[in-house]
């Protein structure tokens, strides 16, 4: 996900407590710790369980972007009860001759900025979104990501895509967006619901080529990366993990252009001949997963 992640785009990462201070560090070292934004605390109430402890009843989303000037699109929470009985019909402003605060009458507020701890009910059993997929989130806690990180017409992905909360809150708030899932069920779920939000004619359309990036504009032939890619793997090639000279090392597409690779530095390595021949067409996972088995 960092590979193809836009440098104006967000990632948020879903887990319980018992994981996310693990993940944290994963993810520091994974996007770096300057691009991490905040730990989002998914607040919610059920049923409580008789225990020696606290009862759990929250989830972690780990926030993190692309650079520090990624797309963010501020929300907000209605105010409290006692903001709104001091200051009904009424805003505060700063005052920029003094730098005192004023009270101005009769200015509309959009309420506070959203905080890090969201209370967003979990789908209760008789909710008439629940599907009975056991990991099925509410809609209203990917449409307040969405609408947070991304604008009309940007790329939403989901590579987990479950039953398809993500894919169908996008579809709503007019993104584009790709799911992906090994599940039978959850792709039979996909074409399902985005059926039925868009109707009989409107549901999803199954690409047979990946789609290209249009953001990369005019790429160099990629063999002029070799000398750069030598100095970065310092001589050690991808694949074996061996020392070769320069003259034996060949560049090559971590994906390649045929299954929509690019010529981007990111998508290129370098590998020693016998590595780059017996990978051949293969994805460099394809390659690995081959190679284990």
């Amino acid at each position: 996900m960092q590979r193809i992640l836009k440098l104006t785009g967000s990632i948020y990462l879903h887990c319980d407590p018992t994981a996310s201070h693990y993940l944290k560090l994963l993810m520091d070292g994974i996007f770096g710790k300057n691009n991490f934004k905040n730990e989002i605390i998914w607040s919610y109430r059920r049923w409580p369980s008789k225990s020696c402890n606290f009862q759990t009843m929250h989830d972690v989303i780990l926030f993190y972007t692309g650079i520090a000037e990624h797309n963010f699109n501020v929300s907000y929470e209605p105010p409290s009860e006692s903001y709104l009985k001091r200051f009904k019909g009424k805003t505060q402003v700063l005052d920029p001759e003094t730098g005192t605060r004023k009270i101005v009458v009769d200015k509309p507020t959009k309420g506070l900025p959203m905080r890090d701890v969201w209370e967003i009910s979990i789908l209760a059993g008789s909710s008439r979104e629940r599907l009975g997929y056991p990991t099925q989130k509410p809609l209203a806690l990917l449409d307040r990501i969405i609408k947070a990180s991304s604008n009309p017409g940007d790329m939403v992905l989901d590579p987990f895509c479950g039953c398809a909360t993500a894919l169908v809150a996008a579809d709503r708030l007019q993104r584009q967006w790709a799911g992906i899932d090994l599940s039978p069920l959850a792709i039979r779920l996909v074409n399902d619901r985005i059926t039925e939000e868009r109707g009989l004619w409107g549901g999803p359309t199954a690409l047979d080529v990946p789609p290209k990036r249009t953001d990369l504009g005019h790429l160099p032939s990629y063999r002029t990366h070799r000398h750069r890619l030598y100095g970065e793997q310092e001589g050690i090639c991808a694949g074996c993990d061996t020392h070769f000279p320069f003259r034996v090392m060949d560049v090559d597409h971590i994906l390649p252009r045929s299954k929509g690779g690019t010529d981007h530095l990111d998508n290129l390595q370098l590998l020693c001949s016998g590595c780059n021949r017996s990978k051949g067409g293969k994805t460099m996972a394809e390659w690995r997963a081959a190679n284990r088995g």
